[in-house]
């Protein structure tokens, strides 16, 4: 049986050969020579524009994620390099130029074009794609599930904050996770903030453990891929209070825990109080305690007070087992916009297990 206990909460060849009419041996001999002479030359203008060692020029502008053969640089989703000028580009087929980057600060060595045959001397791009040549080519109705020339799929040409994929929402979407803290349904990212103060009127600064740190483009068989550093690192970003729960700064939370029944003369009841700058008040077993909390329990205090689901939980509910019959506890939560309380009983002492309630109980019932 449940109850409620209310919570929340990506080197070509011929193949041809000359034939000369025979005219005995001195026609054989003078038309081999001729031919010769001429393999020769072709041979010798062949070599000539072998690809010079270090240009990268076989993957020039080929799609990456992270980082690039031949020396090259990943920038904005295409293999190339950073430049000061064109010069600098000379050595790259395609006639390219230094370009200012549209998906960031600095320069990098591109090729401008109209159409597909501007791209034919760019093995590793060979489309053009908003002006651009670019590895794979637009779709047929005018939008495009590859990368155009800021590195930025035309799916999220509608967001005020694109993320950092070339590919289709769709592919973006099942590789990075949308609809959650970061990404929206629709692929756009939402607003980043330190306080609630950078978001809307019906939206939280909502906290996350770790903010996505991966690109994704097209890999070199056409499939979408991400990549990015594996570092963890935490972010806020603001999401609607319907689903992460009231606003507000985090002032204090208390958890009050009383058993029954009592014998007399015994204290029965025992309450713990954290502020938001680690204080630590509390009664327990009638014996009275003034502490600090560690830098590390506040730490994930105060994440799970600015996180997704505790808020939520406290206001809605989530549903938790059978609480027992000889114990009560309830959770306070003061924020600067006013108080959030529940009996959170069957969530603590029966679960389910690791439920947000349990995490608060176990932080503070260390002290």
């Amino acid at each position: 049986m449940q109850n409620e206990a209310h919570g929340i909460s990506r080197s070509s060849g011929f193949s041809r050969r000359v034939r000369a009419v025979p005219r005995g041996f001195l026609g054989r001999a003078l038309g081999s020579l001729s031919v010769s002479v001429a393999a020769l030359a072709l041979f010798g203008a062949c070599s000539s524009t072998s690809r010079e060692p270090g240009t990268g020029e076989t993957h020039f502008l080929a799609n990456c994620t992270t980082s690039c053969p031949d020396g090259l640089e990943c920038i904005c989703g295409a293999c190339t390099k950073t430049c000061g000028s064109d010069g600098a580009c000379s050595a790259f087929p395609g006639g390219a130029t230094c370009e200012t980057n549209a998906c960031g600060g600095g320069s990098s060595c591109d090729v401008a074009c109209s159409g597909d045959g501007d791209c034919a001397a760019l093995p590793s791009a060979s489309h053009c794609v908003s002006g651009k040549c670019r590895a794979t080519a637009e779709t047929g109705d005018g939008g495009t599930s590859h990368p155009d020339a800021g590195g930025s799929s035309h799916d999220f040409d509608h967001c005020a904050r694109k993320p950092p994929s070339v590919c289709t929402m769709q592919e973006t979407c099942a590789e990075l996770g949308c609809g959650g803290l970061e990404f929206e349904s629709d692929g756009c990212m939402r607003a980043p903030c330190t306080d609630d103060g950078a978001c809307g009127d019906a939206e939280r600064c909502a906290a996350t453990r770790c903010v996505n740190t991966s690109a994704c483009t097209y890999q070199s068989g056409g499939e979408c891929g991400c990549g990015g550093t594996a570092q963890c690192i935490a972010g806020a970003f603001c999401n609607p209070v319907a689903a992460v729960g009231k606003k507000g700064d985090f002032v204090s939370i208390e958890v009050q825990v009383g058993s029954g029944p009592c014998p007399p003369g015994n204290t029965c009841s025992s309450w713990w109080k954290i502020t938001a700058d680690g204080g630590l008040a509390a009664m327990k077993s009638g014996e009275p305690i003034s502490s600090q909390i560690s830098a590390g329990d506040l730490a994930e205090i105060t994440y799970l007070v600015n996180g997704p689901e505790l808020r939520n939980a406290l206001e809605k509910g989530i549903a938790c087992d059978q609480p027992p019959t000889d114990v009560g506890e309830t959770i306070i939560l003061t924020l600067s916009s006013g108080e959030l309380q529940r009996d959170v009983t069957g969530c603590v002492f029966s679960g389910p297990s690791g439920n947000v309630f349990q995490q608060v109980d176990a932080i503070v019932k260390r002290y």
